[in-house]
């Protein structure tokens, strides 16, 4: 008989009268309950004497109850719908243990450290349901289980631990090999919370879309929606006074030694696109995406957002990003590139500056380690590099910089041009130089006897050693 309904019998039924519930005829003889119809299989409801209340059964039987007395059904096997073993109640229950099924109270007042001390010494995960559990155990002992459950536990130093608690103190037993697909999970995973294996398969499970670019979030390992109506910003014209809505947050603590690594990703990428003309056709592999767009006009959108890196007063070093490549294949095929970073502009407007930095720094540029490259910066026609660029406006970063009147550019057809306080003073070209506004020209001979005049003489050696004149005068 299936009892995944449960049976609500009354309380103070009539000796032999018919009951119909849950879809079966019961009858009452005083001391047990018989159903009647259907009249295959029979089932018998007992409570071992007089009745005191309601019967509530629930589950899905795998054998009649033959007259079992109703504090041994937790030992009465059934099958759970869509299943094929036969488990009990207390058998199933013995997966995890319960600190509430020793007694704990979980009202953060009666003290309830004999009901998490038994739920320990089971060494079986342990689940709190809500509440605040008050002990005197030590934060140590505490996390010699895995805990789950929404009720936090209280330690003896009167501090709430994590609803979910884990401590890794030894080396796993057997380590996975994390280079191999099929290998990775052969490792010890007893005290890894979550431990999740996503696999996407199907040419077509992804959709194939002809143009543009799509998501399928029905398809990730985790697909989220983080909804946010709140906040604060305490300024008109800064961010002083303002409130964060946070999706993920993480606060780690590096106690030991090596490196500590919130968040690590490792990914491989194989396979090509057939016909594949360029590397942009080919599969991907990437660590982390975004994708902001605006709803209204003035919001403020924030790639990465800030990184905030603070020595705290201490002596310290500090590296923003580090990005380490390793490339010892060049052939050029399908046009494969390699860049440390590529800002793309891609709308109608221009952006104010692809790089903009503030405060103090003792080098802009660093290229003195740079090595083989003979190009340290590249630029197109028409660009210029300015020597006094200002922004008093720092709220606002590049949009308000000035940029002055000192600049070194290169134009088309004309050469490198260096102007200051506005004019033009000097320009370079194949052809030779030019002053102050002057259109570059060859470098000139200067033929004819310079007689006595010493000053001529002296004047036109300086301007030969100088590379600005070609000397063939004659005394």
């Amino acid at each position: 008989m299936p009892l995944d309904t449960p049976l609500n019998l009354p309380d103070s039924p009539t000796l032999g009268q018919q009951y119909n519930v849950g879809g079966i005829v019961w009858t009452w003889d005083g001391t047990k309950w018989t159903s009647v119809a259907p009249t295959s299989p029979t089932y018998l409801l007992t409570t071992g004497g007089t009745m005191t209340g309601a019967i509530t059964l629930a589950g899905n039987a795998a054998q009649p109850l033959d007259a079992v007395p109703l504090q041994q059904l937790n030992t009465v096997p059934f099958i759970v719908p869509g299943t094929t073993a036969s488990r009990s109640a207390q058998d199933r229950g013995a997966d995890w243990v319960n600190v509430k099924d020793f007694g704990a109270i979980g009202d953060g007042v009666a003290d309830d450290t004999a009901a998490v001390t038994a739920a320990l010494a089971t060494h079986k995960p342990i689940f709190a349901p809500y509440g605040t559990y008050k002990t005197t155990i030590i934060q140590a002992s505490l996390t010699g289980a895995i805990w789950g459950g929404p009720g936090q536990i209280i330690d003896s130093q009167s501090n709430k631990r994590g609803p979910i608690l884990n401590e890794l103190s030894a080396p796993p037993s057997v380590l996975g090999n994390w280079a191999n697909l099929l290998q990775a999970f052969n490792g010890d995973l007893s005290r890894v919370p979550f431990a999740i294996e996503h696999r996407i398969g199907g040419s077509t499970t992804l959709g194939q879309p002809t143009s543009g670019y799509r998501f399928t979030p029905e398809a990730a390992a985790f697909a989220e929606y983080f909804y946010n109506t709140s906040g604060f910003n305490n300024g008109p014209s800064n961010q002083t006074g303002r409130t964060g809505a946070v999706m993920h947050y993480m606060s780690a603590f590096q106690a030991g030694q090596g490196d500590l690594i919130p968040y690590f990703v490792n990914t491989l990428v194989t396979g090509t696109s057939p016909g594949a003309t360029s590397f942009l056709a080919n599969p991907a592999g990437t660590s982390l995406s975004h994708q902001i767009a605006a709803a209204n006009d003035g919001v403020y959108l924030q790639g990465i957002g800030d990184i905030s890196i603070n020595d705290n007063s201490h002596d310290v070093a500090s590296v923003g990003l580090t990005i380490n490549f390793s490339r010892n294949i060049n052939t050029g095929a399908l046009g494969a590139t390699w860049m440390g970073e590529r800002f793309q502009s891609k709308g109608t407007q221009p952006l104010d500056a692809f790089w903009s930095c503030s405060g103090p720094a003792t080098i802009g540029l660093d290229l003195a380690s740079m090595t083989i490259g003979t190009a340290g910066v590249a630029m197109p026609a028409g660009m210029r590099i300015y020597g006094n660029a200002t922004n008093v406006d720092t709220t606002h970063f590049s949009r308000y910089t000035v940029l002055g009147t000192e600049w070194l550019g290169y134009t088309a057809g004309a050469g490198w041009q260096l102007a200051v306080g506005g004019a033009q003073r000097l320009t370079v070209s194949s052809t030779g130089l030019g002053f102050n506004g002057t259109a570059a020209v060859a470098k000139p001979t200067v033929t004819g006897a310079k007689g006595s005049n010493a000053a001529l003489a002296s004047l036109l050696t300086a301007l030969a050693a100088y590379g600005l004149i070609v000397d063939s005068s004659t005394a």
